[in-house]
């Protein structure tokens, strides 16, 4: 596999342009398939357990919501996840489907990252969060 995305996705850019750009009641588009079948198999198998450590709120106390924002640390389909995040092509095309130009990778991924949910948070154990790139422009800063 050269690529973790859906080999498909590259000939569907256009598509996805007008999807986006035409969205209600804001902006935004669905991709699926997004990744190509075999690489989210990889990624399902290694996403970690909830870890109670990893969900402590503000107060010291386990609330329902771990996080793992360092993504590449998770295992080697997470870190080739990771450098996809940051490649400058990835970058343009989804730039060119979104009609923003010059995103930039955030190695933070804030409000992304892995969130492994338990209890009453979400029926979900387990769900990735792929609000990852933060739309802004260079600044040279």
């Amino acid at each position: 596999m050269n690529s973790p995305l859906h080999s498909g996705l590259a000939g569907r850019v256009e598509e996805l342009a007008r999807e986006f750009a035409s969205a209600q009641p804001f902006p935004h588009v669905v991709i699926e398939p997004f990744l190509d079948p075999a690489f989210c198999d990889q990624l399902i198998s290694e996403f970690p357990l909830f870890d109670t450590e990893k969900a402590r709120n503000e107060m010291g106390e386990v609330a329902g919501k771990a996080v793992v924002s360092n993504l590449a640390a998770v295992g080697p389909a997470y870190g080739l996840f990771d450098r996809l995040m940051q490649d400058p092509e990835f970058l343009a095309l989804t730039g060119r489907i979104t009609g923003i130009p010059d995103l930039l990778y955030d190695p933070e991924y804030v409000g992304g990252g892995g969130h492994m949910r338990t209890g009453q948070a979400r029926s979900s154990t387990r769900t990735l969060t792929s609000t990852i790139i933060r739309a802004r422009k260079r600044t040279g800063a």
